[in-house]
């Protein structure tokens, strides 16, 4: 896996914008980005990961931030949107989301 060459997801993200000039008449296929890059774009299908307590929000940051932050990138997707989260993180439990209640009225 590619991936594993890669020490840090920073890494791995510089490392796929190298072939951005290549793909980018392409408009099939997967983009992967950050949050804070989808801004003003849209797709048809979009998958937000790690929707985990302490990610997204994030665990530094200012609640109403983070809910707006999380908000640009549900609102990425045009017919279809999957949000993920796992049972244990870092080798760790770890809670959901709070925002996931929050989608799903249960708060």
């Amino acid at each position: 896996m590619a991936a594993n060459k890669f020490t840090d997801i920073t890494s791995l993200l510089d490392y796929a914008e190298s072939f951005k000039d290549e793909l980018s008449s392409n408009k099939e296929g997967v983009s992967v980005m950050t949050i804070h890059k989808a801004k003003g774009l849209e797709y048809p299908v979009v998958f937000v990961i790690n929707m985990l307590q302490g990610i997204v929000p994030n665990k530094n940051g200012d609640i109403e931030e983070e809910r707006r932050i999380a908000f640009v990138g549900l609102s990425r997707a045009m017919q279809v949107l999957y949000l993920t989260y796992s049972y244990t993180h870092a080798g760790r439990a770890i809670k959901r989301s709070q925002f996931l209640d929050e989608i799903q009225g249960k708060c």
